[in-house]
């Protein structure tokens, strides 16, 4: 037996043609979840029936046949359009392929079906359904009667507001939807069966199917060719590629820290990405273990806040500034606290100084006494008490020595922030052969949640660590961080820590032209300023002794960010490259959510309550800004990516008819697009995400070589008069 035999587990997805053979399951997170693959409508069957479901593999090593090992209820098939159209009739049919055609006819409704078509219709979730009007199409014959029966009473029990099952009718009464389309089918007769069965015939707001139609209840018959191919499926984003910088919107920030982060990067003629970032991982120093967040209320896990965050930059002296500026917060705290630690400081001395004297004038009393037992043990327990000497609360430190750090976080009870200013050889170092006691105690202080911490030192001295909390903020090039990751000897240990820096943000390339001097930005700076000030200042208040306090989600935000992280878990399991960052995101979302809620409510002079749906929105929101970035950094498909945006703008400003061929790309000598190889990995990315389909030409009479062409989706289609700035190419 082979090997493939014995394991049909395959890196990639399987191949075919979308919306013919095969066909993508996807899941909340609009991700593949499954692929079915079908033989071609003019292919011999086989006696099985020849469809075959592809899952991901266990352990995300990639995809293999079967759905046995994906937990829960499986979704619809085009879910995407059936969550984004509410007011839409719900119209299920028996397979996938109908769904295909009725939706590229531009048939009223928001088309579907269940898992594997009438395979396995108890597997499927129907709650999108519910409140909905719910048809069904029912073929003539045993089994198309047994589905439609089976589909309409499990959307009743999921809350339905009316099902409906519908007959199609002349001109091939009983047919499946695709059958009655190619007999000649017209949108007048659809109309006129959904009419008579109660469902409104409203157009649809599916963007597919509003495309297409046109005017949809145009009476012409509708040509749809067996050998046509369209792609049918929602096209998902493009991942940020090396070339393109994902956006950073303001509104994620804070609401006290957005005027004074902003101002702060329009003097620097800087984006805000970069101070945002630093405020949020200075803010995260401060919570530290002063607050724990419980992302779901009937566990017992609970996060800290601390987080680590990258800035990874080719301008830091442009942007240094800025975030120096924002920095500043910390620099106040530092301030504050040692001035209370210099008066603490001095009272010591005065009550040391008194201590001594009593010490000395206890032992003029001990020798004057009688050596009597009695007397001795008298003056033993009025022996003076010695007063405590101050520690110094630190907020920040510049060294990244484990034995240093020991001692300022003993002194720190909610943590500090580690400021590493060249971040790539403090990860080169840690990443070396002999270092692993290092690595060790700073992962456990990024978990941050330890009771206490033994480091055993390179000499052989152990010292104990009673607050284990660190949170880190550190410049490098993405140059350093890819001769780092490449490094064979360290680049697996440095890909380890540097996957735990969540909060990474790439700022590549040419800064932004400063603006203008505006004379009224002065005041608004400081007050926001001042602002962010107490913020840091009341935060800091809360730091006690003893357990820190436990702030819940609401329902609402904990049902969201278990959503959020079923999705994620998904992505892991599929065997993403990005997997240790997309690991970090676990910790830093319900820590994203929890110092964006305290935040707002400091600022309010309130303390942290439960956090609210719209933090732990802002949170997710923060975590698919920051996967953007880590993909930049490490460049996952970053040349192909490049050059399928390049061809996705090219098609949208109508640059290229639909269908077309790899050759017509590469004979426009585009930039990023000139080799046949550069064409074909782009096109590859496009079809991935259902931009395109692929139609193959068999080769004619004549001889020569199979070819494929490539049918554009319509929405790129209904962009050519619009420029690509319209199209949405970035998560």
């Amino acid at each position: 037996m082979s090997e493939a035999e014995r394991d049909p587990t395959r890196a990639t997805p399987p191949e075919g043609e979308i919306g013919r053979t095969l066909f993508v399951y996807r899941g909340a997170d609009r991700q593949p979840l499954f692929y079915v693959v079908r033989p071609a409508p003019d292919a011999p069957v086989p006696a099985d029936g020849g469809v075959t479901a592809w899952g991901p593999a266990p352990g995300g090593r990639g995809w293999r046949p079967g759905l046995d090992h994906l937990a829960g209820p499986l979704p619809l098939y085009r879910l995407g359009a059936v969550e984004g159209d509410p007011a839409a009739a719900v119209i299920f049919h028996p397979g996938e392929r109908d769904v295909y055609r009725a939706t590229m006819a531009g048939l009223a409704g928001v088309h579907t079906t269940t898992v594997l078509g009438a395979g396995h219709v108890a597997r499927t979730d129907l709650s999108p359904v519910r409140g909905r009007d719910v048809a069904v199409v029912a073929e003539d014959g045993a089994h198309g009667a047994a589905y439609a029966e089976e589909v309409a009473a499990r959307a009743r029990e999921a809350g339905a507001r009316r099902v409906v099952t519908l007959r199609l009718d002349e001109p091939d009464p009983g047919a499946a939807t695709e059958v009655w389309l190619h007999a000649g089918g017209t949108h007048a007769a659809w109309a006129a069966t959904l009419e008579v069965a109660g469902i409104s015939p409203s157009p649809s707001a599916d963007p597919v199917a509003a495309q297409l139609a046109g005017a949809w209840a145009a009476p012409a018959p509708l040509q749809a060719a067996p050998s046509e191919v369209v792609p049918v499926a929602e096209p998902s984003p493009l991942p940020a590629g090396q070339g393109t910088a994902a956006r950073f919107d303001p509104g994620l920030l804070p609401e006290p820290f957005r005027a004074f982060v902003e101002a702060a990067a329009a003097r620097a003629g800087c984006a805000p990405d970069l101070p945002a970032v630093a405020a949020m991982v200075a803010l995260a120093a401060v919570a530290g273990r002063a607050l724990r967040v419980r992302p779901d209320p009937g566990a017992a896990e609970t996060v800290v806040p601390n987080l680590w965050g990258a800035l990874v930059t080719d301008t830091p002296v442009q942007a240094g500034p800025a975030v120096a500026s924002v920095l500043s917060a910390l620099d106040h705290l530092e301030a504050e606290a040692h001035a209370d630690f210099t008066r603490a400081q001095a009272t010591w001395r005065a009550r040391r100084a008194a201590y001594r004297t009593a010490v000395q004038a206890w032992r003029r009393r001990v020798r004057e006494s009688p050596p009597e037992r009695h007397a001795l043990g008298a003056l033993a327990a009025v022996y003076p008490e010695p007063p405590v000497r101050p520690r110094r609360r630190r907020h920040q430190t510049a060294t990244g020595r484990v034995d240093a750090l020991v001692g300022l976080l003993n002194g720190s009870p909610a943590g500090l922030l580690l400021r590493a200013d060249d971040l790539g050889a403090w990860l080169r170092r840690l990443a070396r052969p002999g270092h692993e006691g290092e690595r060790h105690f700073l992962l456990r202080c990024w978990d941050g949640a330890a009771p206490g911490l033994d480091y055993d030192g390179p000499d052989g001295e152990t010292a104990h660590c009673d607050h284990p909390c660190l949170s880190v903020l550190g410049w490098t090039s993405p140059e350093a961080c890819r001769r780092l990751l490449s490094h064979p000897e360290t680049g697996p240990a440095a890909a380890d820590l540097l996957g735990r820096f969540a909060l990474l943000v790439v700022a590549e390339g040419p800064a932004a032209e400063p603006p203008e001097p505006d004379g009224g930005a002065g005041p608004a700076d400081t007050d926001g300023r001042g602002r962010m000030l107490r913020v840091f200042e009341r935060l800091e208040a809360l730091v006690r002794p003893g357990a820190a306090p436990v702030v819940p989600f609401t329902p609402a935000a904990a049902a969201h960010g278990q959503a959020w992280r079923r999705a994620l878990e998904a992505r892991l399991r599929a065997g993403d490259p990005l997997a240790p960052h997309l690991a970090a995101q676990r910790k830093a979302m319900p820590a994203l959510a929890l110092l964006l809620h305290a935040a707002e409510r400091a600022d309010v002079e309130r303390g942290p309550e439960a956090v609210p749906l719209a933090a732990a929105e802002r949170a997710t929101a923060w975590c698919d800004w920051l996967v953007a970035n880590a993909r930049r950094l490490h460049g996952v498909e970053a040349p192909a990516v490049d050059g399928a945006r390049t061809l996705l703008e090219r098609l949208a400003a109508g640059e290229l008819p639909s269908p077309f061929t790899v050759r017509d790309v590469y004979r426009r000598h585009w930039t990023g697009l000139g080799s046949p190889d550069a064409a074909r990995a782009a096109v590859a990315v496009l079809e991935r995400h259902a931009y395109l389909a692929a139609e193959p030409v068999p080769t004619t009479a004549r001889g020569g070589k199979p070819t494929r062409r490539y049918h554009v989706h319509p929405q790129v289609q209904h962009q050519a008069g619009h420029g690509p700035a319209e199209l949405t190419l970035q998560n």
